[in-house]
């Protein structure tokens, strides 16, 4: 009967052993079921911020674009008259700077006492010429 007796304390230990491992790691996945809720719970409301911030630049975005097709019209014809400005000015700058390349041109081909470019001041051209 102790023979009986001993292997009946010897297998309810060896289950309390195993009860108690078991509570252990029930314990355990327990602890990391709680760690990954609250770790869902706070990537649940960084996207929830997220999508409040996206939504609010999207307000803003179709604000600005809103005002843009609304500013853009009075603009346009500004810029019209700006660039046909800008033609003009750039039209008569050429044109200028074709005149003063010809004036050069022909004061390059004029004699020196026509233009002054001596060092003696001529009152009338050599006699010469005349």
């Amino acid at each position: 009967m102790e023979r009986v007796l001993s292997e009946s304390r010897g297998t309810a230990d060896t289950t309390r052993a195993r009860v108690e491992e078991a509570l252990r790691d029930t314990e355990r996945a327990q602890t990391e079921a709680r760690t990954l809720r609250d770790s869902l719970t706070a990537r649940d409301a960084t996207i929830a911020q997220v999508m409040h911030s996206l939504g609010e630049r999207d307000a803003q975005l179709h604000a600005l674009q809103r005002e843009h097709a609304q500013i853009v019209p009075t603009l346009e014809p500004d810029r019209e008259r700006a660039c046909s400005s800008n033609r003009s000015c750039r039209r008569r700058a050429a044109g200028r700077s074709r005149s003063i390349g010809n004036s050069r041109r022909a004061d390059s081909r004029s004699p020196s006492w026509w233009h002054g470019s001596s060092k003696k001041k001529v009152s009338s051209p050599p006699a010469d010429v005349i």
